[in-house]
């Protein structure tokens, strides 16, 4: 129940910050379950992982629904391509405050419109012993403080939104973040 109740606010919040028509690219999607949603709403959908698996089990799932997409498995920081929009949910976190910053700076230069959602680390009902357990193999991921992305994003964007979304609204025992930026370019 937890989950369907954080999914639903994801999805309303990527909702409001890409309006459709929009080919959006989900960096870092494990296996896509919020992408798929979006797809079946008529956004065009990239999905990019750094791992093969969970690209392979996103691909199956959109197959058995009758969605297409795209599929790519690549280092997030090498990817080329235009979209209208990039979000990462649950990456940001596990790159430290250097690499993070080539990160951002990477994701801005693909969309004009960019979405980062991540978890409060910091906060203190946040499990000290968190490990992701993503299929394929990120296992043990360091998590990271993320309080600079504000201003690693507004280097790149002209508009940029920074909230919280409390535990008792994302039914999590912490809260979680997210900063929106725009260039300010039509799409």
């Amino acid at each position: 129940m937890r989950q369907i109740r954080t999914d639903r606010v994801l999805l309303a919040l990527l909702l409001r910050c890409f309006p459709r028509p929009c080919r959006l690219i989900e960096a870092g999607s494990n296996t896509g379950h919020l992408s798929l949603v979006l797809a079946q709403r008529g956004y065009q959908i990239t999905l990019l992982d750094c791992l093969q698996k969970p690209i392979d089990i996103a691909a199956e799932n959109f197959a058995r629904k009758h969605v297409a997409a795209d599929f790519r498995v690549d280092n997030i920081l090498s990817v080329i391509g235009e979209w209208d929009g990039v979000w990462n949910s649950g990456v940001l976190q596990c790159y430290g405050p250097s690499d993070r910053s080539a990160l951002v700076d990477k994701l801005c230069e693909l969309a004009p419109r960019v979405l980062f959602i991540y978890p409060d680390v910091t906060h203190p009902r946040f499990p000290k012993d968190f490990r992701f357990e993503v299929p394929g193999g990120i296992d043990g991921c360091i998590q990271y403080p993320a309080q600079d992305v504000v201003s690693l994003v507004a280097k790149h964007c002209t508009m940029v939104r920074h909230g919280t979304i409390a535990p008792r609204i994302i039914g999590l025992n912490y809260p979680i973040e997210y900063v929106w930026g725009d260039r300010g370019r039509p799409y």
